[in-house]
């Protein structure tokens, strides 16, 4: 995720090569690997939705155009503003009709690791690639009187209130899903109890002696059981009563606390690359 950040960051640090070289460095990063990776890594999946592999294509054609092409033909002599726009222009567009507009169509009611939630990374990148064109367009408008007056700089404020409103979303949706994965308390039996006359030697059978109970929540995010607890009970005394669900039951409001904390600290960047975004909301541009 650092390198969404470090995108991000970019877009508000100065302007013109110094954006193109942090956003597009020479060679073609792998920011499309790496993304897949740290959606695997995060939200515990063993492969990413077909919808949103299907952009990869679209992501790397960019980075290849922009690293490549684009750079060539900046440096070319007698290159205009004109003819750079009209290079950066299809490719704004390829990423907010073919990148942002399908990570935007992707909604998950019921799945907690679903299609939306796995794009939230992807989203952040594409939307950085997104601002760094415009940027890139508002620095070479040749209608404009200075960058900021461009057509484009009033895109990026746009493009931004709407992506960083929905990422907020993504993100809120992802950790409620994150906590409402554990469960509560589970009860079960790790060995039974025999049969035995009742005291009032009734014909209805009554177990005898003792059994080993076993208390714990389920953490669906992780696949794994925790506040684990196990007891030898009577048995007659119902399980929730036993001293393993108490102890379980005490387990886990803290489990959940610190799941929320381990939430909240994996995707600090995400956080902050957010923040970033409401920042160019009103300064689109930095300083030159």
């Amino acid at each position: 995720m650092d390198l969404i950040l470090s995108l991000t960051k970019g877009l508000l640090s100065s302007l013109g090569a110094a954006i193109f070289g942090t956003v597009f460095p020479a060679g073609v990063p792998s920011y499309f690997a790496q993304i897949l990776q740290a959606i695997q890594d995060l939200i515990h999946i063993e492969a990413v939705s077909n919808d949103i592999t299907l952009i990869k294509g679209t992501v790397d054609g960019v980075i290849s155009q922009m690293t490549i092409d684009y750079a060539n033909m900046k440096s070319a002599s007698g290159v205009t503003n004109k003819q750079l726009i009209h290079f950066l222009s299809p490719i704004e567009a390829t990423l907010d009709d073919q990148v942002m507009g399908p990570l935007e169509a992707l909604t998950d009611t019921d799945n907690a690791k679903g299609n939306a939630q796995q794009s939230l990374l992807v989203y952040l990148l594409g939307g950085g690639m997104q601002f760094a064109v415009l940027q890139e367009m508002a620095l070479h408008d040749p209608d404009a009187a200075t960058p900021g007056a461009s057509q484009y700089a009033s895109d990026i404020k746009t493009y931004a209130t709407k992506y960083a409103t929905r990422a907020t979303t993504l993100l809120a949706a992802l950790r409620t899903s994150r906590i409402n994965s554990i469960t509560g308390i589970n009860p079960g039996m790790v060995a039974e109890a025999g049969q035995a006359e009742r005291p009032d030697q009734s014909s209805d059978s009554w177990p005898t002696g003792s059994r080993q109970v076993e208390t714990y929540i389920y953490d669906g995010w992780l696949g794994s059981r925790q506040c684990d607890n196990t007891e030898n009970l009577d048995s007659w005394t119902p399980i929730e009563s036993s001293d393993a669900w108490a102890a379980t039951a005490a387990c886990r409001p803290g489990y959940i606390a610190s799941a929320g904390t381990q939430f909240d600290t994996d995707w600090s960047k995400a956080s902050d690359t957010i923040a970033d975004w409401v920042k160019l909301q009103t300064t689109p541009l930095p300083a030159a």
